[in-house]
């Protein structure tokens, strides 16, 4: 009994061993008791890892304001079967940043990045559906 109890517990381990693992990243930097929307066109998607990002431009009362959406990994964009594209209207449920907490700016920033970085939750696409778009 001791014998089987041991391989058991060997095989148990060596499958564990085998499983690819993720990565995990913390969420600390949000607001998460205080979920957001933002409305607006994708003028920048990029899907890199650790996360993709889009940056939506919101247009309300004559102001423009750009918000970057930090959004899910490859493998979740993949299961997602559509991505984000520039020129699209969508709306985003997520996550502000804690009050104090800024993100890191260079002059050289691809994703013309200005007043808000949120951490995305749900998508709602243009085609009216929605997708899980962030953890």
């Amino acid at each position: 009994m001791n014998g089987k109890l041991v391989t058991m517990a060997g095989a148990v381990l060596a499958f564990a061993l085998t499983c690819p693992l993720q990565a995990h990243h913390s969420i600390s930097m949000f607001d998460v008791t205080t979920p957001i929307w933002v409305e607006g066109r994708v003028v920048a998607y990029e899907a890199v890892n650790p996360h993709a990002t889009m940056v939506l431009e919101e247009r309300a009362d004559g102001v423009v304001r750009r918000w970057t959406v930090e959004g899910p990994n490859l493998r979740r964009i993949a299961q997602m079967g559509t991505e984000p594209a520039v020129g699209d209207d969508m709306a985003v449920c997520g996550f502000d940043l804690k009050e104090g907490i800024s993100t890191r700016s260079t002059t050289a920033d691809p994703y013309g990045r200005s007043e808000r970085f949120v951490h995305g939750h749900l998508l709602l696409l243009p085609d009216g559906h929605w997708e899980l778009f962030g953890s």
